[in-house]
């Protein structure tokens, strides 16, 4: 399972221990942003799922929603629905995709993490995008390192459009700058 959220990994090195410490985060400038999720799962297991955002500074749970697992593994998404308020700017949400593999006990089985941060666009940017089509939103959001809307626009072009091999490529692309190239071929799933 994984949370299709940019990585960084810094070892550290105490001693004659070493660490590595793996940061999982990205960017948004939307109000209610999408998440992408890779389940190797199908809905033939009857594993509960969920799916959690926590204000990181406050801990106070923003949303929370069982997920249906697809009807065969692949790429999920989960977006905040319209009754959720809209996330603040320069604020840090920690979200998490749960799964219990083992329904009597209460700690997740398998947990993906990471975060996400709510960023003003400049007024420059900000009318490129609203004069962009989605295919150059796509890059404009990525060259400027907003990962959510970029990998979002994508991924609904893609849906749109299956075949296209253009988009293709440029989903492989955008996956692999991020370390993400062993899911490059997962099907987009409902």
């Amino acid at each position: 399972m994984t949370a299709l959220i940019p990585f960084t990994q810094k070892t550290l090195n105490l001693g004659q221990t070493t660490y590595v410490k793996e940061n999982v985060w990205g960017l948004t400038n939307s109000l209610r942003p999408t998440f992408y999720f890779y389940v190797p799962f199908s809905n033939e297991y009857s594993f509960p799922t969920e799916f959690l955002l926590q204000d990181e500074e406050s801990k106070q749970l923003v949303y929370q929603s069982v997920v249906k697992l697809p009807s065969k593994p692949g790429i999920i998404s989960v977006s905040l629905p319209e009754s959720v308020k809209p996330l603040k700017e320069n604020r840090n949400y920690r979200l998490f995709f749960n799964i219990y593999c083992e329904i009597q006990k209460p700690i997740p089985s398998l947990r993906v993490e990471g975060v996400v941060r709510r960023v003003e666009l400049n007024d420059e940017l900000t009318e490129k995008i609203n004069a962009a089509t989605p295919r150059e939103r796509v890059e404009l959001y990525a060259g400027e390192g907003i990962w959510f809307d970029s990998l979002d626009n994508l991924a609904n072009l893609r849906k749109q459009q299956p075949k296209n091999q253009e988009l293709l490529e440029n989903w492989t692309s955008l996956l692999e700058s991020t370390g993400f190239k062993d899911i490059t071929e997962q099907p987009l799933v409902e």
